[in-house]
């Protein structure tokens, strides 16, 4: 747990960043875009052999940025229940469906 002075147990202010931008495009025009958003990172990264054991009963997960089945399992693993687990954005279904790769099924 964490404690800030002037603020209850385990709350965390989470400021916000603004960012501008200037992106070329393809006919070689510039576009300024201007970004204001809080900078969390859920999940931070931890390794499945390091994640053994460890459960969260909010479960926060970003599965649309797993590289593999493996780490979409660890994301989920984490969490203690069901109503828990939150993912935030929708995720390709394909990394959960497609099967395993031929070296783990030796």
């Amino acid at each position: 747990s964490i404690q800030l002075e002037g603020l209850p147990e385990n709350v965390v202010p989470i400021m916000h960043q603004a960012q501008d931008v200037t992106c070329t495009m393809p006919d070689g025009t510039h576009l300024s875009i201007s970004r204001d958003q809080a900078a969390v990172l859920p999940n931070f990264a931890m390794t499945d052999f390091n994640s053994q054991g460890r459960i969260r009963p909010d479960n926060v997960c970003d599965l649309q940025n797993c590289r593999s089945y493996q780490s979409v399992y660890t994301c989920l693993s984490w969490g203690s229940t069901y109503e828990g687990t939150i993912i935030v954005q929708g995720f390709d279904p394909l990394k959960i469906t497609s099967g395993i790769s031929g070296y783990l099924r030796q």
